[in-house]
């Protein structure tokens, strides 16, 4: 990667920290550390209200109508870089449509849009499920106005949504409150094939082949995953695109609302606290520190290398339809998962399209055995994890077109 050069005054400042970093190591002694890491134990919640139903939160927050409070729970759905790539205009209190927010858009790691129109089917399937809550069904239709990507990503809808009275609650709604992408390393037994069973029943995939990997082939693609992180990492303009969307300590994290974290990144506890306190900063040298890069990556590993299972989303084609009925697949079969006492957790790296992706996608591919125009659209990390953390959301009035 072609990290900036640091200067001579740059290298002295960092090497006067350095000696900072050990004497506060060394004359703080457990005390202060703990005093020093009280602000990172302290509670924060997915939502502003601190409530954990969305529901119960979009009440709090004095909505009522029903499309708002089933909006309001469909954005808590996963979203690549938690950009939250969303955007609504309201129609009735039972009518909105779905837009591409343009400004939150990953164009280096995303080129083609296929995980921001992912992200779109996610948030379907989570406003359907807490419909059900609501009392009523969502009518979904898909690109009412037509659709192209790019060009009408932003301008036209992928989806109109109108509320109607049923009287179908769906039992995967509890999962919605409790729903986390956990990064932290798993624990645990394997996933039994009881287990993938009841999964794939769980979830009803509407376009995904849903594949289990063989116990005795999960280490292999574990080693390809591994090495797509470093890919990325190592490719300047999708690691810049990261950097900008990385959010620095719980106050950066929860007042902005949006992006990405060491903690979303399973970094917790005491590293946590010390990469973000002595290391980590916006500034690309400091970002790009080799001592925190490392620190980052050996984590990354420990935490890939303890799942316990996984499971691939794979379409017959590659369209922009796929790609949001694959989201919709994803996003209930994460809170099947919730519901079994499992977690789950994407890889993307080696799905994704940037050019220098392209020979080890290749190989992934080759591996699986999946040709074009089949896709392998994402692949779902399972296991089972304690660590509770959920990335926040931004306002549902931040998403509303005027």
């Amino acid at each position: 990667m072609n990290r900036p050069e640091k200067s001579k005054s740059r290298q002295k400042i960092e090497s006067e920290t350095e000696l900072s970093r050990k004497s506060f190591l060394q004359k703080s002694g457990g005390f202060l550390t703990a005093a020093a890491l009280s602000s990172y134990c302290s509670t924060y919640s997915r939502f502003p209200s601190g409530l954990d139903d969305p529901l119960e939160n979009a009440r709090w927050a004095g909505l009522s109508d029903p499309i708002h409070l089933a909006l309001a729970a469909g954005i808590s759905a996963p979203n690549p870089h938690n950009v939250q790539p969303w955007k609504f205009r309201i129609l009735t209190s039972t009518e909105a449509l779905l837009y591409v927010d343009p400004d939150r858009v990953l164009p280096e790691t995303d080129p083609t849009l296929r995980q921001v129109h992912m992200s779109q089917g996610c948030l379907l399937e989570l406003l359907s499920v807490a419909a059900g809550e609501l009392g009523m069904s969502a009518s979904i239709s898909l690109f009412p106005e037509g659709y192209r990507v790019p060009s009408d990503a932003g301008k036209k809808p992928v989806a109109s949504i109108q509320l109607i009275r049923a009287n179908q609650r769906d039992p995967l709604y509890a999962s919605i409150s409790a729903r986390r992408t956990v990064r932290t390393a798993y624990h645990g037994p394997a996933i039994n094939s009881r287990e993938y069973t009841d999964l794939k029943a769980l979830t009803k995939p509407r376009v995904s082949e849903l594949r289990e990997t063989a116990p005795a082939d999960l280490q292999k693609h574990l080693d390809f995953h591994f090495k797509g992180m470093q890919a990325e990492l190592a490719h300047f303009p999708s690691a810049e695109e990261s950097r900008k969307w990385f959010r620095i300590g719980n106050d950066e994290i929860y007042g902005k609302r949006d992006g990405i974290s060491l903690a979303s990144n399973g970094v917790q506890g005491f590293q946590k606290w010390f990469i973000e306190t002595f290391i980590l900063s916006h500034d690309p040298e400091d970002y790009y520190d080799e001592s925190g890069q490392k620190m980052f990556m050996d984590r990354y590993r420990e935490n890939l290398y303890s799942v316990k299972g996984q499971i691939l989303f794979i379409t017959k084609s590659n369209t922009v339809k796929d790609w949001v009925l694959c989201g919709r697949d994803y996003a209930r079969m994460q809170l099947a998962a919730q519901s079994m006492g499992l977690v789950m957790r994407p890889t993307s790296q080696l799905m994704q399209e940037f050019d220098a992706m392209a020979d080890l996608a290749a190989q992934y591919n080759s591996f699986i055995g999946v040709q074009a125009p089949a896709k392998i659209q994402i692949n779902a990390l399972l296991g089972r994890s304690d660590e509770n953390y959920q990335a926040p959301r931004r306002p549902l009035k931040d998403m509303l077109l005027s």
